[in-house]
């Protein structure tokens, strides 16, 4: 496999810059700001036609420490192979379902399994496909990532926001009082 060696390389690269990323952002004095980033969840990885693109968007989905479902003809033989690329990792688990673009198998996994993203690239049918399934679904929202470095739909923000100007700026005054 070969073939996909520098499109695995390139998602982990990029998976690797906003793993578990930490920052504090600037605000006024007394207050204190943080994002921070984390794997969204569980997601379907859709085999939108092109291999590599399917393997690289499973390797990175798991290098962000998700779990991810692989969806497509032999997802078991490719999961030997993404697990190799992964060895130095801690990542999310893998599954694979034996599942292609128009069976009616990815319709019930899109349908029943929970899901907080799906990620799938390069046939824009297949697209409209989940798409519209998705918006079917009852639930919560799930958010589909439409390119190999698109990483928004795998992650969360989270923000914490620390306001200390009641204790003068110093937040132990206010563990104090607790």
């Amino acid at each position: 496999l070969q073939f996909c060696s520098k499109e695995i390389t390139n998602a982990l690269e990029h998976a690797k810059a906003h793993f578990h990323t930490t920052i504090d952002l600037p605000g006024p004095t007394g207050e204190s700001n943080r994002l921070s980033m984390e794997p969204a969840g569980t997601v379907l990885c859709l085999n939108g036609g092109n291999v590599a693109h399917w393997l690289a968007q499973t390797v990175q989905c798991l290098a962000l420490g998700n779990a991810a479902i692989m969806a497509g003809a032999d997802s078991d033989e490719y999961s030997v192979v993404i697990a190799n690329w992964l060895k130095d990792y801690n990542t999310g688990t893998l599954q694979g379902i034996d599942a292609t673009a128009d069976s009616e198998a990815l319709t019930e996994v899109l349908n029943t399994t929970h899901l907080d993203a799906v990620a799938t690239a390069d046939l824009p049918q297949l697209i409209k496909a989940v798409r519209k399934t998705l918006a079917d679904r009852s639930g919560p929202i799930v958010t589909l990532a439409t390119s190999l470095f698109d990483i928004s739909p795998l992650i969360d923000e989270k923000s914490l926001c620390v306001d200390t100007t009641a204790a003068g700026g110093n937040a132990s005054l206010l563990a104090a009082a607790s």
